[in-house]
């Protein structure tokens, strides 16, 4: 099952990751690796510079881990060492990766991990648990649809999800009220639940379609097996049957035989004697 669905998850896993990496790419560019933190406030200070670089660096490993994820995948002597199951528990641990730099690079988040004022260091201070919340479902959603991996390995990504953004927005400190922070934590657990179910009931499905192949293909062998043999011993018994029959109706086998073999080596007096002793043997019979 992991083998038939091997080529699949290699493709779909060097494609999100040169997704991921374009989009760092492009939010890189939109922001000109601004080390200063003027594209998160209009006030530069010392302590914006210092998240502005964090971030940056947090962006860099990102881009940089999703190339790497990208060339890994389509390298073939790694997938031969890891194996297939190796190789979906390293996509797996990839994914929490992702989860866990997204989250660090939350400019409100960042700030207050730096003992910060988030509002001093990033403007629209009231949609950062928005974005985070949109970004950590955009992976969760990509893992569940494009990825053929199997349910109970992204199981630790969804946690991660629900009780990652728990623990930033609890212990950490977010810019929203306990009454906004606690429905963002219901409805990215009401968003988690389901595509874990969604992806264990697919799942299930896969498998029950692949062993209902296998069981076809292994009929077919056998009745094909069993059709040959049928086919040789029709083969055999027929052989026998004609070389009974050749054994027991030969003209060597009786005396008539033993008159007419040989008579194109005979010569001409010995011919007309054998001549004469068959028209005898007619005349007698």
């Amino acid at each position: 099952f992991l083998l038939a669905r091997q080529d699949q998850l290699v493709n779909s896993t060097c494609k999100c990751a040169l997704t991921l990496f374009f989009y760092v790419l492009v939010t890189t560019g939109m922001s000109g690796f601004d080390w200063s933190g003027s594209f998160y406030n209009y006030v530069i200070d010392s302590s914006t510079t210092s998240v502005a670089i964090a971030r940056n660096v947090l962006v860099i490993a990102l881009g940089l881990l999703a190339l790497l994820c990208a060339m890994l995948s389509k390298t073939p002597g790694f997938r031969r060492r890891s194996g297939p199951s190796g190789f979906e528990t390293w996509v797996a641990v990839q994914l929490c990766v992702v989860m866990v730099l997204l989250c660090l690079q939350n400019p409100w988040y960042l700030a207050r991990l730096f003992g910060l004022d988030g509002e001093a260091v990033c403007f629209h201070v009231e949609t950062q648990d928005l974005y985070l919340l949109l970004s950590m479902d955009i992976l969760m959603t990509a893992a569940h649809i494009a990825m053929p991996v199997r349910w109970f390995l992204l199981v630790p990504m969804e946690m991660l999800v629900v009780f990652g953004y728990s623990a930033f927005a609890l212990l950490i400190g977010s810019q929203q009220s306990a009454g906004l922070v606690v429905n963002n934590i219901l409805m990215i657990t009401a968003l988690a639940v389901p595509a874990s179910l969604g992806k264990r009931l697919s799942e299930l499905q896969s498998r029950t379609a692949f062993a209902a192949v296998v069981r076809e293909k292994s009929l077919r062998v056998v009745a094909e097996f069993k059709l040959e043999l049928t086919g040789s011993a029709s083969d055999e018994r027929r052989a026998q049957k004609k070389e009974f029959e050749t054994e027991t109706s030969a003209p060597t086998t009786n005396d008539t035989g033993l008159l007419f073999e040989g008579l194109a080596e005979l010569g001409e007096d010995k011919l007309n004697e054998r001549l004469a002793q068959i028209a005898a043997f007619g005349l007698s019979e």
